[in-house]
């Protein structure tokens, strides 16, 4: 399936020559604040490998291959968020019993099960001991699991991966969009269990058991992956293959899943990004820029955007072409992957510095996205990943 994507680096108007130099930045940072929990018997950092500490420890360079690596993931996805590792500390250290230590080594009972919760009240309460950074995404890597554990918004706000995983980029964006308020695709609340809802609308119903593109196509479908239709192929490739699934095969996110995503950007978790994305869609009626409320026109998103903050206006398929449109600050425009936007007419024309879009302006489906320095505007459409 061919998905578009729009990126218009928009024009400045009235602005005075020291500012028109200034570009607008086509992305939305993510910050990351990585935090090694040091051993309290000897002060050294978690494990590679349990069963074989000849591989070492944890280093800075894995942590920052695996946020290029989810950077990576990020740019098939066109919705113009990245990834920004702000620091890597260590916590703890020798003969720290009480502090971030006491999380390095697992005690024999196993962990309580509100572990992290309570690992979390402390950091708030002890930031300095911690390092906890408020406008950051505080990742906290320990010796005493395999695998990783994140929050919902609205709960409480440590991540926490293993060393032993701290390398495995899937699992780290996999956390991450439980951060970002995304759940798995056999259901919100749910572990190993299978078919409930997880609470996006373009996802067909998964199971952590069902273990082949057959079994979800049988389940969903009651027919073998081979005997679908293209359509029905893609919905469970769109599970199969999913970041938040339990197949770990792939690293695919779907529109709804992004837009949900975005959503937990923008709201309880908007003090660890540097922007907010403003949704625009032609067929919605009056709404407050969300996923699920989306602006009906562009100049709407437009007006919204913070020119400063760098935030991202993304326009659903649609014709945008009825009024004039005078864009007045440096902004960034996008388009969903699928579908395209049109913006005024057929022709595709450059904005000049105080130029108008007029009713008949411009739109491109099929070229290559550009961002521009203010005062030249082509609004190229070109085909993103599937």
């Amino acid at each position: 399936m061919k998905r578009n994507r729009l990126l218009c680096a928009a024009a400045l108007v009235a602005l005075s020559a020291t500012l028109y130099q200034v570009r607008a930045n086509p992305y939305i940072t993510i910050r990351l604040s990585y935090k090694i929990v040091l051993s309290p018997v000897d002060g050294t950092r978690p494990l590679n490998d349990w069963s074989h500490p000849e591989l070492g420890t944890v280093t800075d360079q894995q942590i920052d291959d695996v946020v290029t690596s989810m950077n990576a993931m990020l740019a098939t996805y066109g919705r113009g968020y990245r990834y920004q590792r702000v620091a890597i500390l260590d916590v703890g250290g020798i003969g720290d019993t009480t502090g971030p230590s006491k999380w390095f080594i697992q005690p024999p009972e196993g962990f309580k099960p509100d572990w992290q919760q309570t690992m979390d009240a402390e950091a708030h309460a002890n930031k300095a001991l911690y390092k906890w950074d408020d406008n950051a995404i505080n990742i906290y890597s320990i010796n005493a699991i395999h695998g990783g554990s994140a929050p919902f918004p609205g709960s409480y706000d440590l991540v926490a991966i293993g060393g032993a995983t701290v390398s495995y980029d899937l699992l780290t964006i996999h956390e991450l969009g439980h951060f970002f308020n995304l759940c798995h695709t056999q259901g919100c609340g749910c572990n190993d269990c299978d078919g409930l809802d997880d609470g996006v609308s373009d996802t067909i119903l998964d199971g952590s058991t069902w273990d082949s593109e057959d079994s979800i196509a049988q389940h969903d479908f009651g027919l073998l992956y081979s005997q679908l239709t293209a359509t029905q192929m893609n919905q469970v490739d769109d599970v199969w293959l999913n970041i938040m699934s339990y197949h770990n095969v792939g690293n695919r996110l779907t529109e709804g899943q992004l837009d949900r995503w975005t959503d937990g950007a923008n709201g309880g978790r908007f003090n660890t990004v540097s922007g907010r994305t403003w949704f625009v869609d032609s067929h919605s009626g009056a709404g407050d820029g969300s996923s699920t409320a989306p602006f009906a026109s562009l100049i709407s998103g437009v007006t919204s955007a913070d020119a400063a903050r760098g935030d991202i206006v993304l326009i659903r398929a649609g014709a945008y072409n009825n009024r004039n449109y005078t864009i007045n600050k440096n902004v960034t425009l996008r388009a969903s992957r699928y579908g395209g936007v049109v913006i005024g007419s057929s022709n595709l024309i450059p904005l000049q510095t105080g130029s108008v879009l007029p009713a008949t302006g411009a739109s491109a489906p099929g070229r290559a996205p550009t961002t521009t320095r203010p005062g030249s505007l082509p609004c190229d459409i070109a085909p993103a990943a599937k």
